[in-house]
């Protein structure tokens, strides 16, 4: 029927029980006053008992008597069934998932602790947990971002919840040598390709054994041999303190620094840019260079220049040697460069 007032709140009920220290005795007292022995259920030794008097127990107010003392070793509780608790909280493990409503739950402010195995953990056994801040290891499976819709080896998933393609790096390393004391030269075999338009040649730590040696470069074709055309026009000027420089032409090979040799310890590092040297589409294969020096005269400075050499076939690439006498240290590095877009 209609009543007036707020909604009552649906309660869930349980039954009061009281636990008892037992001893050799008959009487005890009760947590609740009852009207009879009949408002309780007493279980003694897990075995329920007879109210009533003449049998095993009689109850009024907070006065429980038996018709027999109980021992030390017997464990005693009682049930009072005329009262119960009611409360507007489930009892504790009666929610399951099928009692939650999707999306009840916000899970990023709510969640604490550690991650059960059943959502996902890791462990021996489903009683297992997991600190996920320290014990989670190995790669999140991309099917768990996203759905891994997206998910490639060149895309990667960005801060912002996205999948974004990897860029192309600017600068690829194709080859990485070393010098050995008493090596002719440097040979930098199959670095050029139609891959790349542009390549880039760091060297650093060159020395050589013989004072007036010129430091060349050589371009060569894939079978390792000096192309018969092999005619350069190059110009260099080396700075230093009083000026001195030289420059011209050679029609042999590229003459990049003159007269570096070593002396007590002289080295020479730079750089050596090649263009498009594979193709022959042109004739003709471009390089610029800069160097910084200590010549064996001890005097410091830098090198720079440039050249061209005309050919009708592709060079795959270059060696690095004096005119004389051996290298003793040094390490030249290849780069193709990616064309921008």
């Amino acid at each position: 029927m209609p009543y007036i007032g707020n909604t009552p709140a649906e309660k869930y009920a349980a039954f009061d029980v009281q636990y008892f220290t037992t001893s050799a005795t008959t009487s005890y007292t009760l947590d609740h006053a009852v009207a009879n022995e009949l408002d309780i259920r007493l279980v003694i030794n897990n075995v329920i008992q007879e109210p009533g008097s003449g049998k095993a127990y009689t109850a009024s107010g907070t006065t429980l008597t038996l018709s027999a003392a109980t021992a030390g070793t017997d464990t005693m509780y009682c049930v009072y069934t005329a009262k119960a608790s009611q409360t507007v909280n489930p009892p504790a493990g009666s929610v399951g998932p099928s009692q939650i409503a999707n999306n009840a739950v916000d899970l990023t402010s709510k969640v604490t602790g550690t991650l059960p195995i059943a959502n996902g953990g890791t462990g021996s056994s489903s009683t297992t947990f997991v600190n996920a801040a320290t014990n989670i290891t190995g790669n999140l499976p991309v099917a768990n971002l996203n759905g891994g819709s997206s998910a490639s080896s060149s895309t990667f998933w960005r801060g912002d919840g996205a999948w974004a393609s990897v860029a192309a790096p600017y600068y690829v390393q194709l080859s990485n040598l070393n010098v050995s004391d008493g090596d002719s030269y440097v040979d930098v075999q199959n670095v050029f390709s139609s891959t790349y338009r542009n390549y880039l040649v760091l060297f650093e730590g060159f020395k050589v054994n013989t004072d007036s040696a010129d430091f060349q470069c050589i371009t060569m074709k894939s079978d390792n041999s000096t192309p018969s055309e092999h005619t350069y026009q190059a110009v260099g000027d080396f700075y230093n303190n009083a000026e001195n420089r030289w420059g011209g032409s050679n029609s042999s090979n590229v003459t990049i620094m003159q007269g570096q040799g070593s002396g007590a310890g002289k080295f020479i590092s730079g750089y050596i840019n090649f263009f498009n040297p594979f193709s022959t589409t042109d004739g003709i294969i471009r390089y610029t260079w800069f160097i910084s020096a200590r010549k064996h005269d001890s005097s410091n400075g830098y090198v720079v220049g440039g050249g061209n050499v005309t050919t009708n076939s592709a060079r795959t690439g270059f060696k690095l040697k004096c005119n004389s006498g051996t290298l003793q240290s040094g390490r030249v590095v290849t780069y193709g460069i990616t064309n921008p877009s």
